[in-house]
């Protein structure tokens, strides 16, 4: 399929059904420009009219959802002209914090040299951030709770190849130089006994897309400093909770924009290339120094990337595990400091009183933060933060389309987005209508996958029988729905330590580990390690554990296939939004691609 083509035709489809709503000179243009394709004008459909010429809710949500049909979709992507405006972006940023680094060397050796308002600003935001950390030791006792693993791309391994069971069952760790004592050590602790190391001391510099334009740089660390920067993400997640940051959630900073686009007594403030901005003495200017130290241990002190090897100014960029909990962290402090009573930070999406907002920009550009302009809101009756848009007060957050999947899983998942922001029976309705026909695309019920199928309402499923208790020939009690879901790959481990550091981590999502006694960490540990798995199998008590030991991980649909399958359906926690009603009733049985389904 053609996703410029859908973008375009799509595009078009939601410009008409505004008419009446919107100034006919203001939807001329609009549909002029794609006629003729100016993707760039398109893109940018809000500074193209000035507020002053028609202004008010339904204009600004209407210019915001047409650009969201261009300015993330990767489908109009040049892949040179992204990757060159990636490595310019990368080289600025180097370039900030070196010469950020150069002025932190002068003014934090000399700090008699800096305005007394400033001077004691940055001893507030120290304490903050001391306090918020704690005891170093103590961390370094319970470091090995704090482990966990991700599936993402690591500096020898493509992201294919770095599914966590894979990862975990390594036993060549590369790593850099000073995180290898921490290594050794936890590798003693999980009964691993002697690893071999890879030395490094570089990361890979890959990029991934961002919008039309430009990729961002991320950087893949490697496997043994990753494990280390994790853990800390872990633990200073928890510490955060201290001055109310939860970055388990972004429902707070959500909250707060709405209420600061009712009235100006909020701002929202958004960094421009924040963790590449994040220099290298900002984090030994500010944090602990046994703090900052163990960071740098596990950082990688270079990257290799556009063809040449850097020795980074910055202190870690995206990709580094720290990199998010380190920014939040001294975003928190200095927030707390510009607005004692009321502030939320989730990375670099502030959000503070407006008569903090002096304070916190002179503290932000002395550490050698940007603002960016486009996206920090002041004064009116917008505000966006945490990827939510309000008007004065009402949600006008559009959707984006991108590509990112296969063609049918991208198809449900544009189809379900839109169904939200488009007109009741419109002629968008009447096209995604006609792509559900034509491409055999399965309805499910609502739940949390975008990419399963239609979204429709529950009470539309089951009196359309497009959910079944038999399967092949056992009777549930579970319905069950035909759905697209990823492949998944699946690999038997036997292998007592490896099992207990994945059940570790998935274990900490249910229950708070520091919240144990050291007795019961021990009894937990030793109920999975004292023994090998493989002379416990005859035990009949033990079935169990033999089932877990299946470890089973989805592959990412970006690179791998998809199929349809039968899927259990649990009402979700989340009530049926408003729209599906209408969507339901609009879509007949015949168009549903029921092929398979009874």
């Amino acid at each position: 399929m053609n996703f410029d083509q859908l973008a375009y035709d799509m595009c078009r489809h939601y410009v008409t059904d505004c008419r009446g709503q919107i100034s006919k000179g203001q939807i001329d243009t609009i549909l002029g420009w794609i006629r003729s394709r100016s993707l760039e004008k398109l893109a940018t459909c809000s500074e193209q009219f000035p507020d002053t010429e028609y202004h008010c809710l339904e204009k600004v949500r209407f210019e915001r959802q047409v650009e969201a049909f261009f300015k993330k979709n990767s489908s109009f992507s040049n892949a040179d002209v992204c990757e060159e405006a990636a490595e310019k972006a990368f080289r600025k940023g180097e370039l900030l914090c070196k010469l950020t680094n150069k002025r932190l060397d002068h003014y934090l050796t000399n700090e008699n040299r800096l305005p007394p308002a400033l001077a004691l600003d940055i001893t507030r935001v120290r304490e903050i951030i001391f306090d918020v950390l704690g005891d170093f030791d103590e961390f370094l006792a319970n470091l090995p709770m704090f482990v966990r693993f991700t599936a993402g791309a690591t500096a020898t391994r493509s992201r294919r190849n770095a599914l966590p069971y894979l990862k975990v069952g390594k036993r060549h760790i590369s790593c850099t130089d000073p995180a290898r004592p921490y290594i050794s050590a936890l590798a003693k602790f999980f009964g691993y006994g002697r690893v071999t190391f890879r030395r490094t001391e570089n990361n890979r510099v890959v990029t991934v897309p961002k919008n039309y334009k430009t990729n961002r740089t991320i950087a893949c660390e490697p496997e043994g400093n990753l494990i280390l920067q994790l853990a800390f993400d872990t633990y200073i997640k928890r510490c955060l909770l201290k001055i109310g940051i939860d970055l388990s959630k972004q429902s707070r900073n959500q909250e707060l924009a709405r209420l600061g686009s009712i009235n100006d007594d909020l701002v929202t403030v958004d960094l421009s290339m924040a963790s590449d901005t994040l220099s290298y003495n900002t984090v030994f200017g500010l944090l602990p120094f046994k703090w900052a130290k163990f960071l740098s241990d596990v950082r990688s002190p270079c990257g290799v990337g556009f063809g040449d090897t850097v020795k980074y100014e910055k202190f870690s960029s995206m990709g580094n595990g720290s990199t998010f909990g380190i920014e939040t962290l001294i975003f928190g402090a200095i927030s707390k400091v510009a607005s004692p009573d009321l502030f939320s930070v989730y990375g670099d999406d502030i959000i503070i009183r407006s008569t903090g907002y002096d304070r916190l920009s002179t503290l932000l550009n002395f550490f050698g933060f940007k603002l960016n302009t486009q996206k920090s809101f002041l004064t009116g009756p917008f505000r966006e933060s945490c990827g939510a848009d309000w008007y004065e007060g009402t949600d006008i957050t559009p959707f984006y389309m991108r590509v990112q999947n296969p063609e049918k899983l991208e198809l449900c998942h544009i189809i379900n987005g839109l169904s939200s922001v488009s007109t009741f029976h419109g002629n968008l309705w009447h096209f995604m209508h006609g792509l559900i026909r034509d491409h055999d695309l399965p309805l499910v019920p609502f739940n949390g996958s975008s990419i399963s199928g239609v979204w429709v309402t529950p009470y539309y499923v089951y009196a359309k029988k497009l959910l079944s208790w038999t399967h092949k020939g056992r009777k549930t009690f579970i319905p069950r729905y035909k759905a697209f879901i990823p492949k998944a790959r699946t690999r038997n481990v036997f292998n007592s330590r490896t099992l207990f550091l994945w059940h570790l981590d998935a274990y900490r999502g249910g229950k708070e580990i520091l919240n144990q006694t050291q007795e019961e960490r021990k009894e937990q540990a030793d109920s999975v390690t004292s023994r090998p798995l493989s002379s416990r199998v005859s035990d009949p008590n033990f079935l169990g554990e033999i089932k877990d030991a299946t470890i089973r991980t989805s592959v990412p649909t970006l690179t791998h296939g998809y199929k349809r399958k039968w899927v259990c359906w649990h009402m979700p926690s989340t009530g049926t939004p408003d729209h599906l009603f209408w969507w339901s009733d609009f879509i007949t049985r015949s168009d549903a691609g029921s092929k398979g389904m009874d």
